[in-house]
């Protein structure tokens, strides 16, 4: 029930992209820091995953919203899909020694 509401909030963001591009939720910097505020003072780390979600499809070429996707499903034990982002992330960004050490260490979990 939860996801619903976030869901329902996300889509009414999603129809701002148009008209106000630049919208605050709508930014980068400003999701990384609701997601961090919700995630590690509130404990709300299932409850974030759909802003997290939202965050990485709007910037899929940022490796900070891809990395926070990614650290999203870990905290919920759904590693393949934490390990199809960080080998994402990889694909694009060879020398990434810290998303490399995740991976390596989610392969051996």
């Amino acid at each position: 029930m939860r996801d619903l509401h976030a869901d329902d909030a996300i889509n009414e963001i999603r129809k701002l992209r148009k008209s106000q591009p630049d919208y605050v939720l709508l930014n980068e910097t400003y999701l990384q820091r609701l997601v961090w505020s919700l995630r590690y003072t509130w404990g709300l780390t299932e409850e974030t995953m759909p802003v997290i979600r939202f965050s990485a499809e709007l910037y899929p070429s940022s490796v900070s919203a891809q990395r926070m996707l990614a650290e999203g499903y870990i905290d919920g034990g759904d590693f393949p899909a934490a390990i199809e982002v960080y080998s994402r992330i990889l694909e694009q960004n060879p020398d990434d020694s810290r998303s490399k050490a995740r991976l390596e260490w989610l392969h051996s979990q």
